[in-house]
């Protein structure tokens, strides 16, 4: 079964010309499931009300903010979703110290079930080692899990995306458990998700071949830029994670659509397929 998860951190925008742009370049690419990051609950009401998608589900309905809290505690994920894709069930990782950065969809699908995550990590310049241990903590979760699993990240890392996975740079410890290669030197990644892109590109060896010629050193992709006072610093913040049963047919990113939407940060798409299961079926189910 073939379906389009796409990942997007939306930059909490809240204005109505700004938030028009952004649903047009959402609707423009049709995802059946899609993750965002760094959402405002008007951005997520008015998304819900365009139709386009059969339920949704948002991390502030779940734990919301209280009073004196800092206004990055009062962004959080989403997730929405279309048919076949039936919401079942709703959960935030409470492991972590902000869990509203946090979605997790228990979804019923004719390929049978598929876990559906948003994750947003918070920046380490501002919070310091809580980075690393909601990283951590998230590479922890996914651990066990090996079979039918998708999640979109901003992950606020790596310092270096290199073609070659193992010679990443960091920022922070916990950065690499989530992000970095399950081989080589610890520390690893804990978990059995691939990144997609480099699923793609390892298929596609030809495409890897051309950014290795463009970018020796990487990012494998554009989703953010991290310069400032006019300088740029390109860099893949964004990713879309898989278990290895799900295949990756396709993934691009679309930095300069994403930018002129109104958004800092570069949706990421995935054209993915779910092995098939003849026997499965979708059971009815309602919208959270």
């Amino acid at each position: 079964m073939n379906f389009r998860f796409a990942s997007w951190n939306v930059r909490n925008i809240g204005g109505v010309v700004e938030a028009d742009r952004l649903l047009r370049l959402i609707e423009a690419q049709k995802p059946d499931l899609l993750a965002l990051q760094e959402v405002n609950p008007k951005f997520h009401v008015k998304l819900a009300s365009e139709g386009n998608f059969a339920w949704s589900a948002c991390s502030l309905t779940l734990r919301r903010p209280s009073a004196g809290e800092p206004s990055d505690r009062k962004r959080g994920c989403s997730i929405f979703g279309r048919g076949p894709f039936v919401l079942s069930w709703l959960s935030l990782l409470n492991v972590v110290w902000c869990p509203e950065q946090t979605l997790v969809a228990d979804l019923h699908c004719p390929a049978g079930p598929l876990v559906a995550c948003s994750f947003h990590t918070p920046p380490g310049a501002s919070h310091g080692d809580k980075k690393s241990r909601f990283l951590r903590a998230v590479a922890e979760w996914l651990a066990p899990r090996g079979s039918q699993t998708v999640f979109g990240v901003d992950a606020n890392a790596p310092k270096t995306d290199h073609p070659n996975v193992t010679q990443n740079k960091w920022w922070r410890a916990g950065e690499p458990e989530l992000l970095g290669s399950p081989e080589g030197k610890p520390p690893r990644r804990l978990h059995k998700l691939e990144d997609t892109l480099r699923a793609y590109l390892a298929a596609n060896p030809e495409e890897m071949s051309k950014i290795e010629s463009e970018r020796p050193n990487g990012p494998l992709a554009v989703s953010y830029d991290r310069g400032h006072k006019g300088k740029k610093a390109f860099c893949r913040y964004d990713f879309i994670y898989a278990t290895p049963d799900i295949t990756v047919k396709r993934v691009c990113y679309l930095y300069d659509e994403s930018r002129e939407a109104g958004s800092d940060h570069g949706m990421v798409i995935a054209d993915l397929e779910l092995p098939e299961r003849p026997t499965g079926h979708c059971p009815t189910g309602g919208t959270l």
